[in-house]
């Protein structure tokens, strides 16, 4: 941020600037020391080389995001094989746990729903100094001052619309990131959504088998049971009968339990699943 005054009749020009980096500041007393002849045309070439540090500035932080959209590609291996960049093998693990990877990808769509303002502010930038061009002119020339020489004002003008166009491309380059980002965002999600059904697809089968199994312990036990009472009253010594025929009645009486038993455990299940309530699901809708 800053302040820059300067007098129309003599151009001469006063400059307030302060900035978060010390490198900005730098950048712009160099760009000054080193086109001091540029200064003494007009004083507005101080705004070009503010602007210039200034798209040198975004075109870094777009590099920055640039990287961080390639590693995300190249960790999830949705992208071409010519665009994959290497990433550490440490980097490409912490990428590899759904939990990393979300925190990655929304942190960086972040920065780049920011980059949309901040390249706004930065073409409005541009426009409003061709625009200040104009003004300083027109006003020097109501004024009766002499105006600055067409190939002069058309090199400073032309100054502004370079940086402007490199503005502009950038913009494009960040959007490009957004929707590709985006992209990534959706497919992440549906493989975690995917990756979630199978594990509950896994739980259902094992879940499944364990009541097959449970089932067939009953069915086991229900076959066993009768002979087991039988034999239990056999020993109790209840009924006497014929050594020759005893046996007999043993397997008859047992055989018999046996099929009540299992007769008796189909019809509970019939009745079971013919009584069943269906589920209530109205609830689940909103009007």
């Amino acid at each position: 941020m800053g302040c820059v005054r300067f007098q129309l009749a003599s151009r001469n020009c006063l400059a307030f600037m302060s900035s978060v980096l010390a490198e900005d500041i730098y950048g712009v007393w160099t760009r000054c020391q080193s086109n001091t002849e540029l200064l003494k045309v007009h004083p507005l070439y101080l705004l070009a080389f503010v602007y210039e540090q200034r798209y040198y500035r975004w075109a870094d932080w777009a590099a920055s995001l640039w990287n961080q959209v390639a590693e995300i590609e190249t960790a999830t291996n949705m992208t071409s094989p010519t665009w994959k960049r290497e990433v550490e093998l440490d980097r490409l693990r912490s990428l590899s746990t759904s939990g990393t990877l979300l925190n990655e990808v929304h942190a960086t769509h972040v920065e780049l729903s920011h980059s949309d303002t901040v390249l706004r502010f930065g073409l409005k930038m541009g426009r409003y100094c061709l625009d200040l061009v104009a003004e300083a002119e027109n006003k020097r020339q109501d004024l009766g001052f002499d105006t600055l020489p067409v190939w002069y004002k058309s090199a400073l003008e032309a100054r502004f619309k370079y940086t402007l166009t490199q503005c502009e491309s950038l913009s494009d380059k960040l959007l490009e990131l957004k929707n590709r980002l985006s992209g990534q965002i959706e497919v992440s999600y549906n493989l975690i959504a995917q990756k979630n059904s199978l594990v509950n697809l896994a739980v259902a089968q094992k879940q499944a088998n364990d009541s097959r199994t449970v089932k067939a312990i009953a069915v086991l036990t229900l076959i066993c049971l009768p002979s087991t009472l039988v034999a239990t009253l056999w020993a109790a010594g209840l009924f006497r009968l014929e050594g020759s025929k005893n046996w007999q009645v043993f397997i008859a009486v047992s055989l018999a339990l046996t099929l009540v038993v299992l007769l008796c455990w189909r019809l509970y299940v019939l009745v079971s699943e013919r009584w069943k309530e269906s589920p209530d699901i109205d609830h689940l809708f909103i009007a």
